[in-house]
């Protein structure tokens, strides 16, 4: 069963997405059809503004319209030549999609608006639609960014029209198409066209003047138009009271126009005695009175079809063959689908065309046909009213015939409405991989959710795309579950599901930190994975990252490479992204800023040696770049560069790499100056770790206390002291060179921030009370601890956080001598690699620290100066403040000499009242007569303006 539907060739290639060319062009307009001037001129104005809304409830004409306009257009541009700007199909040309329900898939609604665009422009879109087939994961706002900027690149303008929109309600399809419309270039003319309005800022448009919208009410047929109508389509000629009457009943209601006139060739009578309700009850009325016209074979024909969202001559054979309730003249004479169109089937449909049974032809050949969407919901109704044990054999037999064309989306869509479960299950086991290589997890998910739960749980292949899917969404406790079901089987797995399975174990067991369960199920699944690149490049990827929280930079640093080798080898893109994010991540983390540009470099050239498909994937690896130029201090370019890896992962549902994007803007939006986008990065950060953390609410310890870390790297940058003492309360632990690799991360955090809080000793006093230390002893505490530990596992550039912060600590401590060569050895780990942005984020003590240290120096030529020079060229200038006096105005007593010695020791004024032997508010008394003679505002400028009068 599973060969039945199987794709051509290996299975393990991807398969490109094709869009329908039926739905890249408008209906045929038919030859008899009325014109509607005002609403053309209406349609006029898309021309002048970027967006037309039209909407209005079913069967109000709205694709006939958009279709006879451009129809009109294009033949009046044709005839009068007119110049530019005239014809939508001319200089403005018109491109088309039509909308179904399988667009709700983000990746194939981007598919659909690249191919309809090709269709006026081929080669736009060139860099994305390769992808659409190949890629497990899109990065859709980064493939709109592309559409537009070639769009750019035409002078011509370009209309486009969606038709359908109604039919978008997946929120990932409805954000895409809303991304669509705000990066939309001056160049392209938007239509929407759908039952409801389109989910955008509708009220900004129009208060802008940049929305053209078209409404039910001037869709309505006027009397004048009623007539016109019946008497050039359908050849009824209605005097001016029928006509009236009929458009009073009808309320304007072209398709209740339509449909009363198919009753009116029975009855000539009909419109003006018929007892027409409102929409519901006329259509209930009217599609009784249609059927009831009909031949039996015609209403049998019309019944049975309307299961099909599409149709033609073959699919109506089969779905109708052999079925009791068919006469011989409609049956066809077997199941299998036909390489030539069986006479029967496609006749019919020719006939329905030509009766004005609202059958629309979908391509020029009208092989491809549907029913109008609301006489299609009438054949339905009737269809389960009259024949409702027949359904599931309906849907059964298309769904066989569209598996034997290939096209599964439909296949699977007529198994599940034929509740054949087995059959469901059977061609989502044999596509689903394919859809995990080409992105389509929404169209995965939503297949797997449609089968019964006890289905999914007998069948392992389906048990494993679930388990898949949740691997993407980072949900442990899914992938958990699925594994629990799995190991209820009694028959053994092939070998291959079985290296599968242990790969899943590992996942599971890392993310609930069980390093050592974790590295030996990696193991063994790498032990049993056979020739299978894509798996050995997931095992050794994890193997590294194993490897690296257990303190083995060397083993993690070659596992990486091994990872990258295999994604290389199978051609799996986002793997090739993956394991060069982490090399250049790990060498950075070791000092090794040119290794770290070096990893980058290669997989950008190995990206770019795979085309325009692998674009993308270039702009996802920014955002490992982001981090090196971040640490050279080009914040420009870094801010560029993280918003872009951030567009990836948040579009295409890498859950576990937005909140470290969302913290790697903050960060850089911060050292800008930047507060207020920094906050919000931060905000969306904290959103995206609920996520991160799964069901279960954990979060591995390690993740956890590096966006800590980065959380006081960013207050400290905003200056928000109230934070980073908030957080050191909450956070407290002690000094412990021993302890995990988390606790170790959070004890950098607490150096970090208590230097920070240096001046602000008196907020800690319970803190400093319940350790017996002073602030500044507690600080040093943990830098000592980290630098042990950070320096044996070779973090150089972790080293040198701490160097820095060692320096400030003891110079604010009037310790000049252990702060010049705390921030000697800085300079000697930063100088090598050119490291800049560790002494910038120290702020003004630093400042002061390196001015100081380039004077001590008087002028030497050496490389360790050069960077003490561009260091003081880096930082900015310091806040305009009153001139320094060369001499006190008022000298200093002896006391507040005192008091400013101990200021400059880090002591809070409750400590200064203790060591002196006053009363706290003397103390303050003190401080506050030493802050105006010293014409500062605060302890830290105090201390400097001290230290350069040489006061302490």
């Amino acid at each position: 069963m599973l060969q039945q539907f199987a794709n051509p060739g290996d299975a393990s290639r991807p398969v490109a997405l094709v869009v329908a060319p039926n739905k890249l062009r408008p209906p045929l307009v038919r030859v008899r059809s009325i014109e509607r001037p005002q609403l053309h001129h209406r349609l006029d104005a898309a021309r002048e503004v970027p967006l037309t809304i039209i909407a209005a409830p079913a069967g109000y004409g709205k694709t006939t319209l958009l279709a006879t306009w451009l129809a009109n257009a294009e033949r009046r541009a044709r005839q009068v030549n007119e110049p530019a700007l005239q014809a939508p199909s001319d200089t403005l040309r018109s491109a088309w999609l039509a909308l179904d329900a399988g667009d709700n898939d983000p990746t194939r609604l981007l598919a659909g608006l690249v191919a309809a665009l090709q269709t006026v422009i081929p080669e736009l879109g060139a860099a994305v639609l390769p992808l659409l087939g190949a890629a497990p994961v899109l990065d859709y706002a980064a493939a709109l960014a592309i559409i537009s900027g070639d769009l750019l690149t035409h002078d011509q303008p370009v209309l486009l029209v969606l038709d359908d929109t109604h039919l978008l309600t997946d929120r990932r399809a409805t954000a895409l198409l809303a991304d669509f419309v705000e990066r939309q270039p001056p160049q392209l003319h938007l239509i929407l066209a759908g039952r409801a309005d389109p989910p955008l800022p509708l009220a900004r448009l129009r208060a802008c003047g940049v929305l053209n919208e078209v409404r039910a009410a001037e869709l309505r047929f006027t009397a004048p138009e009623v007539a016109a109508f019946l008497r050039t389509t359908m050849q009824i000629t209605l005097t001016d009271a029928q006509a009236a009457h009929l458009a009073e009943r009808t309320e304007g209601w072209p398709a209740g126009v339509q449909l009363a006139s198919l009753a009116y060739r029975q009855q000539t009578d009909a419109i003006s005695t018929a007892s027409f309700g409102r929409h519901r009850f006329m259509l209930d009325y009217l599609a009784d009175e249609v059927l009831a016209q009909q031949s039996p074979a015609i209403a049998q024909f019309l019944l049975m079809t309307s299961i099909l969202g599409r149709m033609c001559g073959e699919l109506c054979d089969a779905v109708l063959d052999a079925h009791p309730c068919m006469t011989d003249n409609c049956r066809a004479s077997t199941t299998e689908p036909s390489s030539a169109p069986n006479i029967r089937g496609a006749a019919l449909l020719a006939t329905l065309e030509q009766a004005n049974l609202f059958l629309i032809a979908l391509d020029d050949e009208r092989r491809w046909y549907r029913y109008h969407h609301l006489f299609a919901d009438l054949l339905r109704y009737h269809l389960q009213q009259r024949l409702p044990d027949h359904i599931p054999a309906l849907h059964r037999r298309a769904a066989h015939w569209f598996a034997a064309q290939g096209l599964i989306d439909e296949a699977v869509h007529h198994a599940l409405a034929a509740d054949d479960v087995v059959l469901a299950a059977t061609l989502v086991a044999t596509e689903g991989r394919n859809r995990l290589i080409r992105g389509e997890l929404v169209t995965l998910r939503a297949w797997l959710d449609a089968l019964p739960l006890e289905q999914r749980r007998a069948a392992p292949h389906l048990l494993l795309l679930e388990a898949w899917t949740q691997v993407w969404a980072y949900q442990p406790e899914a992938v958990a579950a699925a594994l629990a079901e799995l190991a209820k089987r009694t028959e053994p797995l092939a070998r291959a599901l079985a290296a599968e399975v242990l790969a899943l174990e590992a996942f599971v067991a890392y993310s609930r930190d069980d390093q050592a369960v974790a590295l030996c199920l990696a193991q063994h699944a790498l032990a049993q994975s056979g020739d299978d690149p894509w798996l050995h490049g997931v095992l050794y990827a994890s193997l590294g990252d194993m490897a690296w929280f257990a303190e083995d930079a060397t083993r993690a640093l070659a596992c990486h490479r091994c990872a990258l080798a295999h994604a290389c080898r199978c051609g799996d893109l986002v793997q090739l992204v993956d394991a060069c994010h982490s090399l250049a991540q790990f060498e950075l983390l070791q000092g090794r800023l040119t290794a770290a540009e070096a990893a980058y470099a290669y997989g950008d050239q190995q990206l770019a040696e795979r085309g325009s498909a692998a674009q993308p994937f270039r702009e996802l690896l920014a955002l490992s770049r982001a981090g090196m130029l971040y640490e050279r201090y080009d914040l420009t370019a870094a801010r560029a560069a993280a918003e872009l890896g951030l567009v990836w992962t948040s579009r295409c549902g890498l859950s576990a790499y937005e909140p470290f994007a969302q913290i790697e803007l903050a960060r850089i939006a911060a050292a800008q100056g930047d507060a207020l986008a920094a906050r919000r990065a931060l905000l969306a950060m904290q959103q995206g770790r609920h996520h991160l953390a799964g069901t279960s609410g954990r979060e591995l310890p390690v993740w956890f206390e590096t966006l800590n870390l980065r959380h006081v790297e960013i207050w400290i940058s905003l200056g928000d002291t109230a934070a980073l003492i908030g957080w050191v309360r909450d956070h407290w632990t002690p000094p412990d060179p021993k302890a995990a690799v988390g606790p170790l991360i959070r004890q950098f955090a607490l150096a970090a921030a208590l230097v920070a809080c240096l001046d602000h000793a008196e907020q800690l006093a319970p803190l400093v009370q319940q350790t017996g230390r002073p602030m500044a002893t507690l600080a040093s505490q943990l830098i000592a601890s980290c630098r042990q530990r950070f320096t044996a596992w070779g973090l150089g550039a972790v080293v040198l956080e701490l160097e820095t912060l060692a320096a400030v600590l003891h110079w604010h401590m009037a310790e000049p001598d252990h702060a010049f060569a705390a921030l000697e050895r800085a300079l000697v780990l930063a100088n090598p690699e050119g490291f800049v942005r560790p002494f910038l984020s120290r702020g003004a003590p630093m400042r002061t620290l390196c001015a100081a240290a380039l004077a001590r120096r008087n002028g030497r030529r050496d490389p360790l100066t050069g960077l003490l020079r561009r260091l003081h060229d880096l930082f900015p200038p310091a806040a305009p403040s009153a001139p320094t006096p060369r001499t006190l105005a008022e000298p200093l007593t002896p006391r507040e000499i005192n008091v400013l010695a101990l200021l400059a020791n880090g002591c809070s004024h409750r400590e200064i009242a203790a060591h002196l032997t006053i009363a706290p508010d003397t103390a303050r008394t003190h401080i506050k007569n030493i802050y105006g003679k010293l014409q500062v505002q605060n302890r830290v400028q105090a201390v400097e303006q001290a230290r350069i009068l040489a006061l302490v």
